[in-house]
């Protein structure tokens, strides 16, 4: 069968983009090798956040850089080996987070989060997964006053665009949550973020109303995806049949430049693969 489009991936960035392709029109098949949501959907925070639109940035700190070069911190984790094949991605990491670059790319960042809210309470609802939700906040916890005023100010910042938040001081920490050690002196809570109780499972309900509506689901490694004579894109699935698209949106995360790469396509920079391969980033966060 030929279709106007493949959606190679199906975690919750592949599974959106099939779901909004087919309301506009188009015929379109999902493709993944494994079972919708159980690879990098499956393994995040469970947490949908409105106020998570600046990229991490590669610091620029030299106190940063010290004990991130040292692998002393929590916040920032490297394996070497991964580290020296990935030197040309990292100096292009350090290149556009430049501040004038980093704040260009922040800003079609942000445009891109600013309505994740919103149009995942429309998939939810469509989707009847909202017993798989909930309307949690969370802290961001600050280690030293310094770094909890820059917090604070950040926080405005971002309430500038819409973001909502509340300034917790040490005593108003200590009176919401009682068990947290008492050396933090202060966080800032966010409070507009919508909580995921099973992330896979979201997924796969986004997936079942993608299907309701006449979408397909093919088992196939994405990695044979070739193209043929006549301009379309061509796949083979566990069975050994061939479906054929018109177009191909790429949405398998930090195993998508191993594809594109195989058609010559070398990506302006690779923060996604970068932040995904080698760094992993963990905030202080309840």
């Amino acid at each position: 069968m030929t279709y106007d489009v493949f959606v190679l991936g199906a975690g919750m960035v592949g599974t959106g983009c099939a779901h909004y392709l087919q309301e506009s029109g188009k015929t379109v098949a999902l493709v993944d090798k494994g079972a919708p949501g159980m690879q990098t959907s499956h393994g995040n925070a469970g947490i949908i956040q409105r106020e998570a639109i600046q990229p991490y940035a590669f610091p620029r700190q030299l106190s940063v850089i010290l004990t991130a070069a040292a692998n002393r911190r929590t916040d920032i984790r490297y394996q070497l080996p991964a580290v020296l094949s990935f030197i040309r991605p990292l100096r292009q990491y350090y290149h556009y987070s430049a501040p004038a670059r980093y704040a260009g790319i922040a800003r079609e960042y942000a445009s891109l989060i600013s309505l994740s809210l919103e149009t995942h309470n429309e998939l939810i609802h469509k989707a009847g997964a909202e017993a798989l939700t909930g309307t949690h906040q969370w802290l961001a916890l600050s280690r030293t006053d310094r770094h909890l005023e820059e917090s604070y100010l950040s926080a405005d910042l971002l309430a500038e665009q819409g973001v909502s938040h509340t300034k917790l001081s040490a005593e108003d920490l200590k009176l919401r949550e009682p068990d947290i050690s008492p050396l933090f002196p202060g966080a800032v809570m966010w409070t507009s973020p919508r909580t995921i109780r099973d992330p896979s499972a979201l997924v796969q309900s986004y997936v079942d109303l993608f299907l309701s509506g006449g979408g397909t689901f093919i088992s196939a490694d994405a990695q044979t995806l070739s193209r043929t004579r006549d301009g379309l894109w061509e796949i083979r699935n566990d069975q050994g049949d061939v479906s054929q698209a018109r177009q191909v949106v790429v949405a398998l995360g930090p195993w998508s430049t191993l594809l594109t790469a195989k058609f010559g396509y070398q990506p302006r920079y690779f923060l996604s693969a970068v932040i995904t391969g080698i760094i992993k980033h963990n905030p202080v966060s309840n």
